[in-house]
């Protein structure tokens, strides 16, 4: 009886030796997965310090097709790629900063399954280029919630509410990238997208209208 008891003691320490082992060698491989993360993503994200207009467009989407990133590393590489190509005081439609650009990613961040696609890319001039993008979205209750609580009111048409969730919408749109060929960086980015979905340009400006 004594020599069993000895024994299922040396047993309990192996097993808790293991055990102690197998978590030391998970934390070891996860810390040699996220170095081998950091390494692979900043070889994705590294362009050279005079890129041209072409090359930063067609990165810029390549970087964001799923929209702004909920992984810090994958969002951090995402930041200073922007950082990187885009002029300090870019202008972004009718707003000025790089911080105006990842606002308007951000807001897909309410949707599901963003896709954004580069269908074609086309040189305007010597120093412009014309992206022609497709992003395609999915609505769910978060959306409707966030981005148009005003269709959620009684006096709203809630057939328009209905239809909407769980909808995969695709808008098609294009962006104009003018670039500053002295500080090799985009000064300007010009964009706007048509969405089909709802039938008709009343229907899309109620749905948009306090968006």
């Amino acid at each position: 009886r004594r020599q069993r008891r000895k024994n299922q003691r040396r047993y309990r320490q192996k097993q808790g030796d293991l055990v102690v082992q197998l978590e030391e060698d998970s934390r070891q491989l996860q810390t040699e997965i996220q170095t081998l993360r950091r390494q692979h993503l900043g070889i994705l994200a590294g362009i050279p310090t005079k890129t041209n207009h072409w090359n930063a467009t067609a990165e810029y989407y390549r970087l964001f097709h799923r929209g702004l990133q909920a992984d810090s590393l994958l969002k951090n590489v995402q930041l200073e790629f922007v950082r990187a190509t885009m002029a300090a005081d870019v202008v972004f439609n009718t707003e000025y900063g790089t911080e105006a650009l990842v606002k308007n990613w951000c807001f897909l961040q309410w949707f599901e399954d963003v896709a954004v696609e580069l269908e074609r890319l086309e040189r305007s001039s010597k120093t412009s280029v014309v992206a022609t993008v497709r992003t395609s979205v999915t609505i769910t209750d978060r959306t409707s919630a966030s981005v148009f609580p005003h269709l959620l009111t009684p006096k709203e048409d809630n057939n328009l509410a209905s239809k909407l969730l769980g909808q995969r919408i695709s808008m098609h749109g294009s962006a104009r990238f003018d670039w500053g060929s002295s500080i090799y960086r985009v000064t300007s980015v010009v964009s706007q997208s048509d969405m089909y979905l709802l039938g008709s340009i009343e229907k899309v400006s109620k749905v948009f209208d306090q968006a």
